[in-house]
């Protein structure tokens, strides 16, 4: 009697083992920055960056937040923006009066991850945006960061004109289960997400 439970909850076991895969192999719906980076290596000027981070594909709708502990400032910044282009994402946060700017790498493999951080406080001339602090920095290279690592996600933007949905061009667009669905995202302009989203 023992073995045949055993037997029974081990192809259970398996059989929830070859379902679980399909899942993870959906495309993402949405960029994303999550994970802890320590910045600096003197006790004045260690950072610690905790980051939770979501927008659209196309850095629609940004939210979430950037979490700050060091030995001058304590604070948790609301996302403003988010850039994700492969494995670089630039994020940015506004708390009053002061704006905050990180540019992080999630390198691949063992290699240690990056991350850029810039304040500007009270200052009329800072960027308002991810695109134009990114543009600021040049395609600045984060130095490596001391410690941590993050997870960043770049999730195909969605359809821009009802062509792309058309001959099959649907499918190329996570989420969608149709022509119908992909042409009705467009006509909307996005106010009618992909069945998966719902």
């Amino acid at each position: 009697m023992r073995s045949k439970v055993w037997v029974t909850f081990m192809g259970i076991v398996a059989a929830g083992m070859l379902v679980v895969p399909a899942a993870f192999g959906q495309a993402p719906m949405q960029d994303s920055v999550a994970g802890t980076l320590t910045r600096g290596s003197g006790e004045r000027d260690t950072i610690i960056w905790s980051i939770n981070a979501v927008s659209g594909p196309s850095g629609e709708s940004p939210a979430g937040t950037i979490e700050t502990l060091g030995i001058l400032l304590r604070a948790t910044f609301p996302v403003t923006c988010l850039e994700v282009s492969g494995n670089r994402a630039v994020i940015g946060g506004r708390l009053t009066s002061v704006q905050v700017y990180l540019i992080v790498v999630d390198e691949p493999g063992e290699a240690q991850d990056r991350v850029l951080d810039q304040f500007f406080i009270n200052d009329p001339a800072a960027p308002t945006t991810c695109a134009a602090f990114n543009a600021q920095a040049g395609g600045t290279t984060p130095p490596v960061a001391a410690s941590g690592s993050v997870i960043v996600t770049d999730a195909q933007p969605f359809p821009t004109s009802k062509d792309q949905c058309k001959n099959g061009g649907w499918k190329s667009f996570p989420g969608f289960e149709n022509q119908g669905q992909c042409v009705s995202f467009v006509a909307t302009a996005g106010k009618t997400p992909p069945a998966s989203a719902h």
